[in-house]
């Protein structure tokens, strides 16, 4: 993660938000035991954070079990203290605390609040840095002026920004390449099916709008279905 400031006992982002304590949503990649406390790996699709958790609880909620495969899309939202550990030479990272958690801390989660905290996220952080940039140099708290001459004025919101967009860009490509899969299975089972019809069925999966009718549209642009007649689709056969 890009936080390696610490004030106060507060972890200090580069959009100078203050966190005493961190709410995530990720996807677990490994988990580690080591004595009393465990240590997960998650990914909450912009970095890895390193969990530290105790180990009995754990060990309650499965997690070795389950990893002992790998299962994807494993995923976690978990409550935390934010720590930056400091390895010489000038190496530092952030992990989570999670020696003091309670199991109501740690909960398996589905992919939807996964996506959604990315989102979320994603604006935050967008409305923050644009705040940041319309006081720059004008900034007077002591503590925010201290946090832009650590992470340097410019370089580091753009790299937020462009982290924000990427990953909201990638949770629409899972979307859109998701949402076509559903499409096409729902044609494949039948000869021909109007619009309304398929729209329908996209809708119970989530999807809305204007995100259905170019979904769509691209499958007709890719020549993977085709309208037989006004109003209606269908697959292309494939010889």
């Amino acid at each position: 993660m890009l936080s390696d400031l610490v004030i106060d006992d507060s972890v200090i982002t580069p959009t100078c938000a203050r966190c005493s304590t961190l709410f995530a949503v990720g996807e677990v990649k490994e988990v580690e035991s080591r004595g009393r406390i465990t240590k997960l790996k998650i990914s909450d699709s912009t970095a890895l954070i390193n969990l530290y958790m105790y180990t009995d609880i754990a060990a309650r909620m499965g997690l070795r079990l389950r990893l002992s495969t790998v299962e994807p899309e494993y995923l976690l939202a978990f409550m935390g203290k934010p720590r930056v550990r400091v390895h010489p030479p000038e190496k530092s990272f952030l992990i989570i605390d999670g020696e003091a958690c309670a199991s109501a801390c740690v909960a398996e989660v589905d992919a939807g609040v996964r996506d959604n905290w990315i989102l979320s996220t994603a604006i935050r952080t967008m409305e923050r840095i644009e705040q940041l940039r319309s006081h720059l140099p004008t900034i007077t708290t002591s503590w925010m002026d201290r946090a832009m001459r650590h992470y340097g004025d410019g370089d580091k919101l753009d790299e937020c920004e462009s982290i924000a967009l990427e990953a909201v860009q990638q949770l629409w490509l899972h979307y859109n390449k998701t949402a076509k899969e559903i499409a096409l299975d729902f044609l494949n089972t039948v000869d021909k099916s109007s619009r309304e019809v398929l729209m329908a069925e996209l809708s119970k999966r989530g999807l809305r709008g204007r995100w259905m009718e170019e979904v769509i549209d691209e499958l007709i642009a890719d020549g993977r279905c085709y309208e037989p007649e006004s109003g209606f689709l269908a697959l292309v056969s494939r010889t």
